[in-house]
Formats: structure tokens, C-alpha cells, sequence
């Protein structure tokens, strides 16, 4: 991705506020390591995802994520 786009976009910023909101040190690295996707196909999945997500926390309440452990040395 070209780097004077993400700068005019003041992605850093962006992705400074989404890894606040991350609950464990692994989801912090993966918002860290973020990048905008450019395959057509990959944005429509993930925008499908991110709409069943909406859907579920609307019918069932938000999800609650204390407590979450990295667990990736076992």
C-alpha cells in the first residue's frame, strides 16, 4: 500500500485507536500489523463477517472477552 495514501488517510492513527480496544497481547499485535485490503473477494468476506458479528452481538449482547489468555506457547 502506498505510504503517502495511508499517511493522508492518517491510517496510524486509526490503528493506534483499534489496538486500544484490543483485549489481549496477541490482538494487539494483530491490529499493530493491520494493512487495508485490496482483493475484491477478501473485502466482501470480511465485510460478511463483520455484518454477522453486528447481527449477533445486537440479538445476543456483547461479547466478553476478560479474561482471555495467550495461550500460543502451548
Amino acid at each position: 500500500m502506498n505510504q503517502k495514501v495511508l499517511k493522508t488517510l492518517e491510517y496510524n492513527k486509526i490503528i493506534t485507536q483499534l489496538t486500544g480496544y484490543a483485549a489481549s497481547t496477541p490482538g494487539k499485535l494483530l491490529c499493530q500489523n493491520l494493512l487495508p485490503m485490496s482483493d475484491y473477494h477478501e473485502i466482501v468476506q470480511a465485510q460478511t463477517e463483520t455484518s454477522d458479528a453486528l447481527t449477533r452481538v445486537r440479538m445476543k449482547g456483547s461479547l466478553s472477552l476478560s479474561g482471555v489468555r495467550d495461550v500460543r506457547d502451548s
